[in-house]
């Protein structure tokens, strides 16, 4: 906020165990709050407000569970091929059996399904940034965390919220 003003809205959330479920509340809490404040923000709801920085940032445990791929198991409809760890086999062996049915495939890791998030979030413009930062529990003491890849680390995400603050102060200057 600048005095009653709106400048960024930010969503912080974390994960640090029972992955596979959390994982899914995650990725339809940010597609739900990015959807809102969008339709919000697009509906005057911030009374005349122009400009409005929209952050997504989740805190992953860095750790054996999160960085292991995942089987996917969709049998009606075929896995997008970024989620695949091996998508070049997707045309071939990954085909429908007799039952009409996909079988089970290897995926890629929790990880690496919130970075592909993050970028999405982006790339639908739900969000002006987003950001998955790894740190495993290990940081308490120390506080090392890194990034999964440039786009959604958090040197981007913080440039981006920075690059907004100035454009708004140069707006208001006198």
């Amino acid at each position: 906020m600048n005095n009653s003003t709106l400048i960024a809205a930010i969503e912080l959330k974390s994960i640090a165990d029972s992955f596979g479920k959390n994982a899914n509340n995650r990725n339809e809490e940010a597609l739900g709050s990015g959807i809102d404040i969008k339709e919000a923000f697009e509906e005057d709801a911030f009374e005349g407000l122009t400009r409005l920085f929209t952050g997504y940032l989740i805190l992953v445990e860095d750790c054996q569970e999160t960085l292991t791929g995942v089987q996917i198991q969709i049998k009606h409809f075929r896995a997008m091929e970024e989620f695949m760890l091996s998508p070049e086999t997707r045309n071939t062996s990954y085909i429908k059996n007799e039952k009409g049915e996909y079988p089970p495939i290897d995926g890629v890791s929790y990880m690496d399904r919130f970075d592909i998030l993050c970028r999405r979030l982006m790339q639908k413009k739900l969000y002006t940034a987003a950001s998955v930062v790894k740190s495993p529990r290990s940081a308490i003491k120390d506080g090392e965390y890194s990034a999964v890849t440039r786009e959604t680390g958090i040197k981007a995400f913080l440039a981006s919220l920075a690059s907004h603050v100035e454009t708004i102060a140069a707006i208001q200057e006198d």
